[in-house]
C-alpha cells in the first residue's frame, strides 16, 4: 500500500510540473477582467506534425469585435492557412512569419459570448532543432457593440502556451551513443594511419611523374592564352571607346525625347482610398491597427503623414471625430470589401 501511495504522490507531481511549463505565460490584469489565453491541441508533437491553437475567452462580458496578434518562434513552427468555422465572427487573418493578427467583429455588429474566438494552425518545421515552440498573444483592442461607438476598449489579461517538440533522450541513450562514436572515431583513425602510410609510398612514384608531365601541358597553354588575351584586350579598348562615344551621343538625345513625351503625359496623382490608413493602396487590418494606435497614443497614421488633408479618409463614420468606432468600420471592409463606409454614402 505505501508503494502504491508512493506511486501516486510521484505521478500527481509530474503532472503538475508538466502544466506548470505548458502553461507558465501570463500577464497581470485587474481582477475580474477577461483572460484572453492559448491552447494547444496537443502538448508534445514531432517534427512535421501539424497541430491546432485555440484563441480562448473566460469572464467573457459580451464582445463584438477584437484586434490582436499571436506570436510565435519562427525557428520552431510555421502558421498553415485554415479555415475555422466554429465562431461567431468574421476574422481577418494575416501572417507576418513570426506573429499572426486577427481582426474580427461580429456578423451583425452585435456583441456575443463565445468561449472560443477563433483557432489557428501551425505546422513543425522540418529540420528544426528547437525543443518546444512558445506562443504568446498582445491584445491591442477588445470592444462590445456600445464601445465600438467610443474610444473605450476592454482591459484584459493574457495567458499563452508551450507545445514540446521531438521526444525526450534518456541519459542512457546519449551515454551510450557518445561512447559508441569514440570508440568508433578511434578504431578508424589507427586503421586509416595505417593503411595511408603503406598506400602513399606505393602512390607516390607514379603520381610523379603523371604530374610533372600535366604540369608542363597546362604551363605551355596558359602561357598562350595569356599573350593573345592581352592582345584581344588592347584592340577591344581601342574600338569600345570610338564606338561609345558616337552610342551615348545618340542615345541621349532619344532618351531625352521620349522622356519629355512620357512625362508630360503622365496621369494625375490618384486620391486615397477610404479606411486606407497605412497608405498601401488597400483596406486590411493593419489600417485598423495603424487607426487603433492613433485612438489610444494620438500616434499620426502613414496617410496623414504622406498626405494633406487626409482626415475626412480615416474619419470613415463621418463623425468628425476618430473613434474605435471609426476601427470597427475598417474592419468590416477589411472583411467584406462590398461593405460602404458611412462616409461614402453621405
Amino acid at each position: 500500500m505505501k508503494k502504491l501511495g508512493l506511486k501516486r504522490v510521484l505521478s500527481s507531481l509530474l503532472s503538475v510540473a508538466v502544466l506548470a511549463t505548458t502553461f507558465a505565460f501570463s500577464s497581470v490584469s485587474a481582477a475580474g477582467d477577461p483572460t484572453i489565453s492559448l491552447s494547444p491541441s496537443a502538448t508534445q508533437v514531432e517534427i512535421g506534425d501539424t497541430f491546432a491553437v485555440d484563441i480562448n475567452i473566460t469572464d467573457n462580458p459580451g464582445i463584438a469585435g477584437f484586434q490582436m496578434n499571436v506570436n510565435y518562434d519562427p525557428n520552431a513552427v510555421e502558421y498553415v492557412a485554415k479555415n475555422y468555422r466554429g465562431s461567431a465572427f468574421s476574422v481577418s487573418v494575416n501572417d507576418y512569419g513570426n506573429y499572426v493578427r486577427l481582426a474580427a467583429a461580429s456578423s451583425e455588429d452585435d456583441t456575443v459570448d463565445p468561449d472560443i474566438l477563433w483557432q489557428l494552425n501551425f505546422k513543425v518545421k522540418d529540420g528544426t532543432t528547437a525543443k518546444s515552440a512558445v506562443f504568446s498573444v498582445d491584445v491591442d483592442m477588445l470592444f462590445n457593440a456600445q464601445q465600438a461607438k467610443t474610444s473605450g476598449t476592454i482591459a484584459c489579461k493574457t495567458s499563452g502556451c508551450e507545445v514540446l517538440i521531438g521526444s525526450q533522450t534518456t541519459t542512457t541513450e546519449a551515454t551510450t551513443k557518445e561512447t559508441t562514436e569514440t570508440t568508433t572515431e578511434a578504431t578508424t583513425e589507427t586503421t586509416t594511419e595505417t593503411t595511408t602510410e603503406v598506400t602513399t609510398k606505393e602512390t607516390t612514384e607514379a603520381t610523379t611523374k603523371e604530374s610533372t608531365e600535366a604540369t608542363t601541358e597546362a604551363t605551355t597553354k596558359e602561357s598562350t592564352e595569356a599573350t593573345t588575351e592581352a592582345t584581344t584586350k588592347e584592340s577591344t579598348e581601342a574600338t569600345t571607346v570610338a564606338t561609345t562615344e558616337a552610342t551615348t551621343e545618340a542615345t541621349t538625345e532619344a532618351t531625352t525625347e521620349a522622356t519629355t513625351e512620357a512625362t508630360t503625359a503622365a496621369d494625375p496623382v490618384a486620391p486615397p482610398v477610404y479606411g486606407d490608413a497605412n497608405h498601401n493602396g488597400i483596406v486590411d487590418a493593419d489600417d485598423s491597427a495603424q487607426l487603433l494606435q492613433k485612438v489610444l497614443k494620438n500616434v499620426d497614421t502613414t496617410l496623414e503623414k504622406e498626405v494633406a488633408n487626409s482626415f475626412k479618409y480615416i474619419d470613415v463614420n463621418g463623425d468628425g471625430t476618430i473613434t474605435s468606432a471609426d476601427c470597427a468600420h475598417i474592419i468590416q471592409k477589411a472583411l467584406n470589401l462590398k461593405y460602404f463606409f458611412p462616409i461614402e454614402n453621405q
